[in-house]
C-alpha cells in the first residue's frame, strides 16, 4: 500500500500506512507480553501520530519522558488504551478549546509512574471510580489496571486525578526487577 501510494505521489497515505505498520509491529510484538518501555512509547506515539492525521492536526501533544525508563520493561499494549480514552472521552468532547495531552514518565527510586493527563471537560462524579470497579460499558482502563495488579502486585495499577481542568491517569509500576538489559537509552 506504501508502494503504491508514494506511486500515486499521495505522500499523506504512505505515512499513515507507515505509521499502521509501527503500531502493529510493536503492538504486536511477537506474542511477547512484555516490552521495553521505548517499545511502549514507540507504540503510542504511532497511535497518536495517525490520531493527529485523523483529527486534522486539532490537539497538542506534549511529552515529558525520563529516558533512564528506557533500561525498564513493562506490559505489552498498555499506554495505547489511555491514550485512546483521553482522545475519545476527552479530546474529542472539547467544543471551544484546544485539545492538549500529556504524557510524562517519571522514574522515582522505588516506582515508574507513566501519567496521561487531557484537558477535556471534567467525567460526572463518581464515574472515575465506576471505570476502575468495571460498571461501565468499556473495559480498556479497567483490563490495563487488572494486568498491571496481576503482573506487579495490587499495590500497582491506575489511579485518576482531577485538577486544574485536567483529568490524569496514572499508572504505577515497581521499579525494581523490571530492568532491560537490551533497552537502549535514548527515545
Amino acid at each position: 500500500i506504501s508502494w503504491q501510494a508514494l506511486e500515486a505521489n499521495n505522500d499523506e497515505i504512505a505515512h499513515t500506512v507507515s505509521l499502521l505498520s509501527t503500531f502493529y509491529r510493536t503492538g504486536l510484538n511477537k506474542g511477547n507480553i512484555f516490552v521495553s518501555f521505548e517499545q511502549e512509547l514507540e507504540n503510542v506515539k504511532a497511535y497518536i501520530n495517525m490520531q493527529l492525521l485523523m483529527h486534522d492536526d486539532s490537539f497538542e501533544v506534549i511529552y515529558d519522558i525520563d529516558s533512564r525508563i528506557c533500561a525498564f520493561r513493562c506490559i505489552n499494549f498498555i499506554i495505547q488504551p489511555i491514550v485512546e480514552n483521553a482522545i475519545t472521552h476527552g479530546i474529542e468532547s472539547l467544543e471551544y478549546d484546544s485539545g492538549v495531552i500529556e504524557i510524562s514518565a517519571v522514574l522515582t527510586k522505588e516506582n515508574i509512574c507513566i501519567s496521561i493527563s487531557d484537558n477535556g471537560p471534567e467525567p460526572s462524579a463518581g464515574k472515575l471510580d465506576e471505570i476502575l470497579k468495571n460498571h461501565t460499558k468499556g473495559y480498556g482502563v479497567w483490563n490495563v489496571n487488572e494486568r498491571i495488579r496481576i503482573a506487579y502486585g495490587s499495590k500497582y495499577g491506575v489511579r485518576f486525578r482531577r485538577e486544574s481542568g485536567k483529568t490524569t491517569v496514572e499508572m504505577i509500576f515497581p521499579a525494581s526487577g523490571a530492568e532491560d538489559e537490551n533497552a537502549e537509552k535514548n527515545l
